[in-house]
């Protein structure tokens, strides 16, 4: 059988080479079009092992419906071979079936392709990227660092030469030196890495004066992905643990500080598709791209994501072979589905901004402890949801009562940080629930609404030692921010 496939692509490759010449020039200039720039990312195809007729489809079915701009494989590409002949006939199969799409591409090694067989290394891989591909972005590799085929991919923006966005695929590297293996299994992305991605960040800073919309592709998670992974809102599959170096040397961290990676996309954990935020950037998951040996019942996919010029944000879905699966926007976090569901908007048209409170003094470690009639010592109206001027520095709380304006149909992010307990229902559902005698901490949740009016009811209590709420609204049409004055109405 393993005769027989490396019969068949190398077939293949001879056939699909037929009309490629010495002289065809590389990829063209990667740039937006109508305001909008399309990456499909295919993750641990795990070819030599994996049907390779299934991955062909999935790649030539994901180019002509999704048409994306870039095409970036997240490592674990080519895994097993008999030997370095078979082992680059299929790679060379697999550069076929990219060059046919007439899609630019970048390949990101993993920690499995530099040894498909015995003789397999990655400076070979090296050699065998550069000299089979054309449109590949990101090989032979230009970047003194670390790793194989690290580049800063840029996007010129549609109606000039300059940059718009970046994509930085990064070679993430497989395992440690032996005389280090036994504090991590796999590698990580190098400290020189690291400073290679600060560099090129602060130089577009520098040349553009404000940090680039940018995303990084890569193929072993940091350690951050673990705490995306324990999100109660992060969306797709967790089936399996995350499994990044024990070594954290904080390419997370950097870029945090930078503030340019709006997401970074990573393959590795087969079962894992999910999307989640962590500190300001999406950590996520692409779908599994190949079909051997995993115990995953998810379709094998592509992760896609659309990026807006000029705007620090993009949608991302899942496609498969049956149809898209549902979206996720960032920064915000909503998806397509919390759209679907909406609550009706109320009978009523207030004329007057302001938000209704009742103020409360007395002890207790939860909202109904403080909250009761015994306690109730004043009411009023207030422009916005605002505890500073409490007459007490201990021991009070607030009921906040104010129809919103929602101004479009769509889902809505709410966010609530509060020391102590908070409570917050809209049309009398709880849409977060952060009660009790608590230091500062925060939640957000998702609700669809319809345009037009929604009463929102806003509970707080203070324990002792400090006191503090904050209340957001973000939707795809609005950045977060709190909840403004003019969209706050007093109920009579």
């Amino acid at each position: 059988m393993k005769k027989l496939f490396l019969l068949l692509v190398t077939a293949l490759a001879i056939a699909s080479c037929a009309d490629k010449t010495a002289t065809q020039e590389s990829t063209e200039t990667l740039r937006f079009a109508n305001g909008e720039f399309k990456i499909a990312q295919f993750t641990d195809t795990h070819l030599g092992s994996s049907d390779s007729v299934a991955v062909r489809q999935l790649i030539e079915t994901t180019a002509r419906e999704e048409k994306p701009n870039l095409i970036v494989f997240t490592g674990d590409n080519v895994t097993t071979a008999e030997d370095l002949t078979e082992a680059k006939a299929i790679w060379q199969w697999l550069i076929n079936i990219l060059e046919r799409t007439e899609i630019p591409y970048a390949i990101v090694p993993g920690n499995h392709d530099a040894e498909s067989c015995d003789e397999m290394n990655a400076d070979i891989l090296e050699e065998w990227l550069s000299e089979l591909t054309t449109n590949c972005v990101n090989f032979p590799s230009s970047v003194k660092c670390h790793g194989h085929g690290n580049k800063a991919v840029e996007i010129l923006a549609e109606n000039s030469d300059d940059v718009a966005s970046v994509a930085y695929v990064i070679d993430s590297g497989d395992y440690p030196a032996d005389s280090i293996r036994q504090y991590s299994y796999y590698a990580w992305i190098a400290p020189d890495q690291i400073e290679w991605y600060k560099n090129q960040s602060e130089t577009y800073q520098k040349k553009y004066g404000k940090p680039l919309p940018s995303l990084a592709y890569f193929h072993i998670c940091v350690p951050e992905y673990d705490d995306v992974a324990k999100d109660e809102n992060r969306v797709g599959s967790f089936n399996e643990p995350t499994c990044p170096s024990d070594i954290n040397t904080g390419f997370f961290s950097a870029a945090f500080i930078e503030g340019d990676i709006m997401g970074m996309f990573v393959g590795h954990d087969h079962s894992n598709d999910y999307i989640g935020i962590r500190s300001g950037i999406a950590l996520a998951y692409g779908r599994q791209s190949g079909v051997a040996a995993f115990e995953d019942p998810t379709p094998m996919g592509s992760r896609i994501v659309l990026l807006t010029e000029g705007q620090h944000e993009f949608t991302t879905w899942i496609r498969t072979l049956e149809g898209a699966t549902t979206s996720w926007h960032f920064p915000t976090g909503i998806t397509s589905e919390m759209e679907k569901d909406l609550l009706s908007a109320c009978n009523a048209a207030p004329t007057t901004n302001g938000v209704n409170y009742t103020y409360y003094e007395g002890e207790g470690k939860s909202l109904a402890e403080v909250l009761k009639p015994a306690n109730l010592k004043e009411e009023g109206t207030c422009t916005t949801f605002d505890i500073t001027k409490a007459p007490a520095e201990d021991h009070f709380g607030y009921q906040y009562k104010a129809y919103f304006l929602a101004e479009n149909d769509g889902a809505y992010a709410f966010r609530l940080r509060s020391d102590d307990g908070a409570v917050l229902r809209i049309d009398g559902k709880t849409i977060i629930d952060n009660d009790g005698s608590h230091s500062v901490n925060w939640k957000r949740s998702y609700v669809g609404l319809a345009k037009g009016m929604h009463l929102m009811e806003l509970d707080y209590f203070e324990d002792y030692m400090g006191q503090t709420l904050e209340f957001s609204v973000a939707a795809k049409k609005m950045a977060e921010q709190p909840v403004p004055e003019k969209l706050l109405y007093q109920v009579k």
